[in-house]
């Protein structure tokens, strides 16, 4: 008889984001709200000789499509002004979240 593998245990959603109180608010927030876009990236290795993999979801819920180009452009600018103070900044229109 060959046994198995016994399967892991998964965290609960609510025990993963234990220690990202401020991640924790923001998505009850938008679950309450029902309407929001959420961009999230993330930069999964599973060896440290893994080719970098940056990947890139959204999830976009009653949200009106052509607010999204804009709310990119606002996030492009606030993380360049903040990642790279001094840096040329796009002032294209766009940037329905504040």
């Amino acid at each position: 008889m060959i046994k198995s593998k016994p399967k892991p245990q998964k965290k609960s959603l609510e025990a993963m984001l234990y220690d990202y109180p401020d991640l924790q608010a923001k998505l009850i927030e938008a679950i309450e709200t029902n309407r929001f876009f959420i961009t999230i990236s993330c930069q999964k290795k599973d060896k440290a000789d893994d080719p970098d993999d940056l990947q890139h979801f959204f999830k976009q819920q009653f949200y009106p499509p052509a607010d999204v180009i804009g709310t990119l452009r606002h996030l492009l600018r606030d993380a360049t002004a903040k990642l790279m103070p001094g840096a040329e900044i796009d002032n294209s229109p766009g940037g329905a979240m504040h």
